[in-house]
C-alpha cells in the first residue's frame, strides 16, 4: 500500500493495481452498484498496526463478497490471506473483517509519515490518484458485469 508511489501504482495492470492499493477505490466503485442490494464496504485487518487495519477493502453481503476478483466469499478471502503468507513463508498473522465507513475510505489523515495524501489506513487518495483509479475501475466493472453483479446473497 505504501511503498509505491501514485505514479507506480498507476502503471500497475487493473489487477495489480486493485489488489495492491486501490482496492479502496473498487470496492467504493462496486459499493455505489451494489449498496442498493444490500451489500456493504467491508475491511480486512491483519493485526493492530494503522497500517494495516484496511490490508484490503471490499463489498460484501452475508459471506458473498466482492472485489476486483469477482464473487466469493468473504471466509474464503480470509484463508486466501493466510494462504499467501504460508506459500511466501510470511510470518503468519490473524485476518478479520470488520465493517467499514465509505468517508473514512476518502479522509485524509494528516499524520501519516509519507509524502502524499493518504485515509488514515495509508490508502493513497490524490486526486489524480482516485480519480484514474475510478475511470479504471469502472471500465473493468462494464466490461465482465456478470463477475461482479451476479453476487450470490448469502
Amino acid at each position: 500500500m505504501g511503498s509505491l508511489s501514485e505514479q507506480e501504482l498507476l502503471a500497475l495492470s487493473d489487477q495489480e493495481l486493485f489488489r495492491g492499493g486501490g482496492c479502496h477505490v473498487f470496492a467504493d466503485e462496486l459499493y455505489q452498484c451494489l449498496a442498493s442490494k444490500g451489500f456493504v464496504l467491508r475491511r480486512i485487518a491483519e493485526g493492530q498496526h494503522p497500517r494495516f487495519l484496511a490490508y484490503h477493502v471490499y463489498v460484501a453481503n452475508g459471506d458473498a463478497a466482492v472485489d476486483c476478483q469477482g464473487t466469493r466469499t468473504e471466509s474464503g478471502m480470509l484463508a486466501d490471506c493466510v494462504e499467501f503468507r504460508r506459500k511466501n513463508n510470511y510470518p503468519l498473522t490473524e485476518y478479520s473483517a470488520f465493517p467499514c465507513e465509505q468517508k473514512s475510505l476518502f479522509e485524509v489523515c494528516n499524520n501519516i509519515d509519507e509524502p502524499g495524501s493518504h485515509n488514515c489506513w495509508y490508502h493513497r487518495i490524490g486526486d489524480r490518484f482516485v480519480q484514474e483509479c475510478r475511470r479504471r475501475a469502472r471500465a473493468m466493472i462494464a466490461s465482465t458485469p456478470e463477475k461482479y453483479f451476479d453476487a450470490p446473497k448469502t
